[in-house]
């Protein structure tokens, strides 16, 4: 009897208890990380690094970045519609007996 509530309970609230335990797991992470010791290297790597990025980055690299982007989601879109359109006719002329455009 106490052994089938304690399962009702647990399949209930399962949810919820991996959401702590998440939660705690990740505070105690961060906890672990505040105490680490050496952080003056992470953080002269930190600035360095954002220092390289300012640098290399400008408005021109990021148009240049997004257009190459934009045109390679375009490329995808295209293939993808342009498969499932070859799929279908092909599919019709199979079933149908007739191709469609």
């Amino acid at each position: 009897m106490l052994k089938e509530k304690f399962k009702n309970m647990s399949n209930k609230t399962k949810g919820a208890f991996a959401g702590a335990v998440t939660a705690v797991t990740t505070f105690a992470t961060g906890a672990l990380t505040a105490f680490a010791e050496g952080t003056n290297e992470g953080v002269s790597a930190a600035q360095s690094l954002l220092t390289t990025a300012q640098s290399t980055l400008n408005i021109t690299n990021v148009v240049a970045i997004l257009s190459a982007g934009i045109g390679a989601v375009l490329g995808l879109f295209l293939a993808w519609w342009g498969t499932r359109k070859l799929f279908n006719m092909l599919k019709g002329a199979i079933t149908g007996g007739k191709a469609k455009l």
